[in-house]
């Protein structure tokens, strides 16, 4: 393993899992381009792994580790259409289906720890923490507002800049 490899080995050993920022545009100061998502869940607790757009890196790492806390206090294991109360502010957040073409080329170090373990690959999944628009909808449902639905809902051509990125 190079040195990279080694230290996701090491936090996941340590904390269970890590949450992986990335930016796929170098230098890029646009939040559309950001996302955010977990290394560990299935190796550690057999769950999928979440992964999160649209907001800033720091505030969607966040997010992600108290999505996990919740469902490690509720000792439940993350599902579509799970409402996690404990994830914003004043605001319920909703774990969701995301086509496995828009996750699977994002979430290199989640598939490279997987094969590390040597976990079966058809066992892998991943869901969406979804954030919800001012008037609460989020964005698989119908009403909610289109900006919102937009940094959340990754285009065709964010994902071909990802592919590209991870060859």
């Amino acid at each position: 393993m190079d040195q990279d490899e080694q230290d996701v080995v090491e936090k996941v050993q340590k904390f269970g899992w890590t949450v992986f920022q990335i930016s796929p545009s170098v230098g890029s100061d646009d939040p559309d381009e950001w996302f955010a998502y977990t290394v560990g869940l299935r190796k550690t607790y057999g769950w999928p792994e979440l992964i999160c757009f649209g907001l800033a890196q720091d505030v969607m790492h966040s997010m992600l580790n108290c999505a996990v806390e919740e469902c490690q206090e509720q000792s439940a294991t993350p599902f579509a259409g799970m409402l996690l109360k404990d994830v914003l502010n004043n605001a319920v957040a909703k774990l969701a289906i995301i086509a496995p073409l828009d996750w699977i080329p994002r979430v290199a170090w989640a598939r490279w720890l997987s094969d590390h373990y040597e976990l079966p690959r058809g066992e892998f999944d991943c869901l969406q923490l979804l954030w919800p628009d001012k008037a609460g909808r989020f964005p698989d449902e119908p009403d909610c507002d289109d900006a919102i639905k937009k940094l959340q809902t990754p285009t065709p051509d964010e994902i071909l800049k990802v592919a590209k990125a991870d060859d």
